[in-house]
């Protein structure tokens, strides 16, 4: 309810400022023309657009105090017309269509950023499809700025963009819990995508250009060879997604570390034994914590201390295992080196819990 009120307050104060300043500019322009310009921009430009942000604002926190998630309001919506309101209103004021052009170029860079900086606090898919669509106002931004250099090269980018934002329509699939994988694996694709269809409208635009002409056979070969490797190399994450060789590499170096720790040996009751094996391997940590925190309990630890004791444990997050492009194989084998060390040294900690616990509790 305060927020309410603070953003309430400021909005006031805008239109209150508004309305003074266009009292002032009344006479002013009659004795000072030139001024009427500076004083339309401040207006129109800046305090109109600060109204509009407020309004949003406080229709967000209105949304909030009712129980609604209004975050993107906030956090997206309301900067974005503010800026979009600013940069347009500042563009025309120059009169000229390249003006207006850089000003586009400006706000989708910027949107691009705003996006990106929303998507925290959403689902996977929609994180992903946010992601993939600030980088399509990107490559879409870049070919407007190419373009008022030279109009042709503009086409290319945004051919591509428009495509990205197709596919990163297509990954809200994920929405649905059942096909999330498959919208994840396109996610990893969009890259590859993009650029295919980025080349091929590069090359053509290229091999289009009157000095260019004579060496256009060239430029089709060159990207035809560029698209080949990009859809062999499409063709090997598809091979490797489906046949789950990431997960199996990830599979072997945590069974492996798990071996090489000797970690149930240390452990005397076959249960605990039972469920470091399915955490270290697996990253299954919920029998772990219920068997830890029953036998902590029986030693006379508190509910606290117990809490405590199991923290990390609880804390520890799974590591996501994605399909791996062909260079990506050893560091996606380091990653998966670097969380079973993490496993390991959490259950280490543990079993010393657990063995100091246990001699305390032996009658002497």
């Amino acid at each position: 309810m305060g927020g309410l009120t603070a953003n309430a307050s400021k909005l006031i104060a805008a239109v209150v400022v508004t309305v003074i300043i266009y009292l002032i500019a009344a006479p002013m322009a009659l004795r000072y023309p030139g001024a009427r310009l500076l004083i339309d921009w401040i207006v129109d430009a800046m305090l109109l657009p600060l109204i509009i942000y407020y309004g949003i604002i406080i229709a967000g926190d209105y949304l909030t105090g009712r129980g609604h998630d209004a975050e993107a309001l906030r956090r997206l919506v309301a900067p974005a017309v503010f800026i979009y309101l600013l940069i347009s209103y500042t563009a025309g004021l120059i009169h000229s269509s390249k003006a207006s052009g850089a000003g586009l170029v400006l706000y989708l860079f910027i949107l691009s950023g705003l996006i990106k900086r929303a998507r925290n606090g959403w689902g996977t898919a929609v994180r992903a499809f946010m992601y993939r669509l600030s980088d399509s106002l990107v490559i879409y931004g870049v070919g407007g700025l190419l373009g008022l250099a030279y109009a042709p090269m503009a086409a290319p980018f945004m051919y591509a963009a428009i495509a990205g934002v197709i596919i990163s329509i297509t990954i809200l699939m994920g929405l649905r819990e059942s096909i999330l994988g498959v919208a994840m694996d396109l996610n990893g694709l969009y890259p590859m995508m993009v650029t295919i269809i980025l080349l091929m409208g590069v090359a053509a635009t290229l091999s289009s250009l009157p000095p260019l002409l004579a060496y256009s056979q060239y430029i089709d070969l060159a990207a035809i060879v560029a698209v080949l490797i990009a859809m062999t190399l499409i063709s090997h994450r598809l091979y490797l997604t489906y046949s789950r060789a990431s997960e199996k590499m990830a599979e072997k170096v945590y069974e492996q570390f798990s071996r090489e720790a000797r970690l149930v040996s240390t452990a005397e009751d076959e249960a605990i034994a039972n469920a470091i094996i399915g955490f270290v391997e697996r990253g299954r940590k919920e029998e772990l914590i219920a068997y830890a925190a029953h036998a902590l309990t029986l030693c006379g630890l508190s509910i606290n201390e117990v809490m405590t004791a199991l923290r990390e444990l609880m804390d520890y997050r799974q590591r996501g295992i994605e399909p791996i492009w062909p260079w990506e194989a050893e560091r996606a084998k380091r990653e998966a080196e670097s969380d079973a060390i993490t496993r390991i040294n959490i259950v280490k900690e543990l079993i010393t819990q657990l063995s100091e616990c246990s001699k305390s509790t032996k009658p002497k």
